[in-house]
């Protein structure tokens, strides 16, 4: 399934690596619901975020994916270091507040349902320590 026929969200971001300070300076401080959308086998995730422009970061450490992966069965991590940034885009599926952020992130897991997330259930890695 492709999520950009399904859905289409608020921000749509191609390139993300090369574009990443556009991005960072375009979401400073927002917290959403996000989406990565690989072009390659046209699979996602969804993720939600207090701050985007923090988790963002992660994402793009070769370093944090690969020592997180030695601790976790992250999909999406396993995923991006496979096929490298440039086979990933990053949606934007909704802006909106903290308090709103696992309502939202579970509508559209149930809506899209992902085949990255391991975790079917919205927050349930939330303060969660690894």
């Amino acid at each position: 399934m492709n999520i950009k026929n399904k859905l289409s969200g608020e921000k749509f971001y191609s390139d993300v690596y090369n574009n990443r300070l556009q991005i960072y300076k375009e979401n400073r401080g927002k917290s959403c619901v996000y989406c990565w959308y690989n072009f390659f086998d046209h699979k996602f995730y969804v993720g939600s975020t207090i701050n985007l422009n923090t988790r963002l970061s992660c994402y793009l450490s070769n370093k944090y994916l690969n020592k997180s992966i030695l601790r976790s069965k992250s999909l999406i991590y396993k995923s991006m270091l496979k096929y490298g940034y440039s086979n990933f885009d990053l949606i934007i599926l909704k802006y909106c507040d903290i308090d709103e952020l696992t309502k939202w992130e579970q509508y559209y897991i149930d809506e899209l349902k992902p085949e990255y997330n391991i975790l079917k259930v919205a927050g349930s890695r939330f303060r969660v320590k690894s």
